[in-house]
Parts: structure tokens; C-alpha cells; sequence
């Protein structure tokens, strides 16, 4: 399920942007009033964003497209020829249970009880009759699964998602996720035995499998979209999609 909606978000961004890309390069030279004042509209939109830090962010956002065209996507590549189907799936379902705990404390934190035990059940099963989590049997069996993280709780309970954020590597965040992410990271230290017992070279091999994982469910490429104002479109979605997510 998680691969899913995960699936789903990816499409509508590539949609997004494709769209966005298409509307910049098909323009009439010349655009009636109404129409130039709609599209003035349009574009102030994208410039609602608290963006204090907007030199910073936009040269991490070129990092990061570089990082992920120079390092990162062609680790995705041959991480998808060298590995089997059915193994990319195990992997992928083991940290879907991993980020299920996540999912658990943090609806806990909220007091979300159907959220909390969906996520209790799920992870029980997946840790038990799943091996460990090598296999979702919780989705084959239908139970729902939310999806809580940190940033999530601050925002339940009011706190604002403050200036928009551009992290090394992670991408698009903001004041309030940045400090979750931090958070979430603090709490798997607590209860991960890598993290635990102070094993960060093993630590850093399963984070990098986590994030190549990740990516390679993602179809977003940076400067793909045609669209000269790709970062103000991924500012907004990203902005927004966390307003659904807090608001679920």
C-alpha cells in the first residue's frame, strides 16, 4: 500500500510539472487580458511560500539534482539490474515495517489510537509472520496503513511548518520537517540496534539501502519537466502535500 501511494504522489507530481512544462512552452506570444491576468495569478501562487532562504535552497536544489544525476540514479540503476525483482521487493518491505514503528510512535504521540493500532498490528505481523519484515503480510490481509512521522506530530499539534527548506541529499523539507526528521532519527537510535550499540558504519549501509530503495520507486527527475519555474512547483506541491498529510 505503501508502494502505492508512494507510486501515486510521483505520478501527480510528474503530471504537475509535465503540465506546467508543456503550458510554458506552448504560450501565445500574445495572451488576451483576462488570460495574462490568470496567468500572473497562477504564478504569484507559486511565490506564497515562505522562502526566506531562497539563495541557499536554490543552490541545494542544484546540488541535489547533481548528486542524484551523478551518484544517485545510476546507484538506482545498477542497484535494479544486479538485484532480482523478488529481492528488491524483500528489501522494500522490510523498511516499509521499519517506518511502520515510526508510523506507531508517532500517531502515539498524537493520540491517534486507530492510527497507533493499525500501525501495532501491522508491524506485529510483518515482524512475525512477515520474517522480519522481509514480507508485507499486514497489506495482504488489508490492514491499513498510515503513514506519521515527527514533522507530522509538530504540526497536529500546531506547530507551523515555518520557512521552506531545501536539505542536502533529503530535498525538499521545511524549518518545522527538518527538525522531525531529526527527531524520528533520535528515536530509531533508541530502539535500532545499530544505532544503540553505536555501529554507524552499519548504520550508514542500511540508511544507504533505505535511500536507494526509496529513489528507485520514484520516477521524478530533476529538470525534466520542461517548466522554468520547476523549483517554485516542487516548493508548492511539497508545501501542500504536508498540509494533506497533517491534515489526515
Amino acid at each position: 500500500m505503501r508502494r502505492i501511494e508512494r507510486t501515486a504522489v510521483a505520478a501527480l507530481l510528474a503530471a504537475l510539472l509535465s503540465l506546467a512544462g508543456g503550458c510554458a512552452a506552448v504560450a501565445p506570444p500574445i495572451a488576451a487580458p483576462a488570460q495574462a491576468s490568470t496567468e500572473r495569478v497562477g504564478l504569484a501562487k507559486l511565490d506564497l511560500i515562505e522562502d526566506p532562504w531562497e539563495g541557499f535552497n536554490r543552490r541545494m536544489y542544484r546540488f541535489n539534482a547533481w548528486f542524484d544525476e551523478a551518484v544517485f540514479l545510476p546507484v538506482v540503476r545498477g542497484y535494479r539490474a544486479v538485484t532480482p525483482e523478488f529481492a528488491r521487493n524483500r528489501v522494500h518491505d522490510f523498511f516499509n515495517n521499519v517506518a511502520d514503528i515510526d508510523t506507531m510512535i508517532n500517531a502515539a504521540l498524537q493520540l491517534q489510537g486507530r492510527k497507533t493500532l493499525d500501525a501495532l498490528a501491522r508491524v506485529t505481523l510483518n515482524s512475525t509472520f512477515g520474517l522480519l519484515g522481509a514480507f508485507d503480510v499486514a497489506d495482504g490481509l488489508g490492514l491499513p496503513q498510515p503513514q506519521e512521522d515527527f514533522g507530522q506530530t509538530l504540526g497536529y499539534w500546531g506547530v507551523g511548518s515555518g520557512p521552506y527548506l531545501v536539505l542536502p541529499l533529503l530535498g525538499p523539507s521545511s524549518l518545522r520537517d527538518g527538525v522531525g526528521r531529526g527527531v524520528d532519527f533520535a528515536a530509531r537510535s533508541a530502539w535500532q540496534p545499530d544505532l544503540l550499540f553505536g555501529n554507524w558504519g552499519q548504520a550508514v549501509v542500511m540508511a544507504s539501502f533505505e535511500a536507494v530503495d526509496l529513489r528507485s520507486t520514484i520516477a521524478f527527475r530533476y529538470y525534466q519537466s520542461g517548466s522554468p519555474f520547476e523549483y517554485e512547483l516542487l516548493r508548492l506541491l511539497y508545501t501542500k502535500k504536508r498540509e494533506i498529510d497533517i491534515g489526515r
